[in-house]
């Protein structure tokens, strides 16, 4: 999943600004049942910038 995102062409990790890419960081630094929860399960997270982040992840997936 992550990977689709970080090699996508449009929307993906490239296409992210400073802090944009500050989120993804912040988004991998998470525990992995929070990123369950956010990237398989739909569920949102509470920071307002790992929710745009989780959103691009997922939309990269297709999900």
């Amino acid at each position: 999943m992550l990977t689709r995102f970080l090699d996508a062409e449009e929307n993906g990790y490239e296409s992210l600004d400073a802090e944009g890419r500050e989120a993804f960081e912040r988004l991998l630094d998470c525990e992995d049942d929070l990123l369950i929860d956010w990237l398989l399960n739909g569920e949102r997270p509470t920071e307002g910038a790992l929710v745009d982040i989780s959103r691009r992840v997922r939309a990269a997936s297709g999900l």
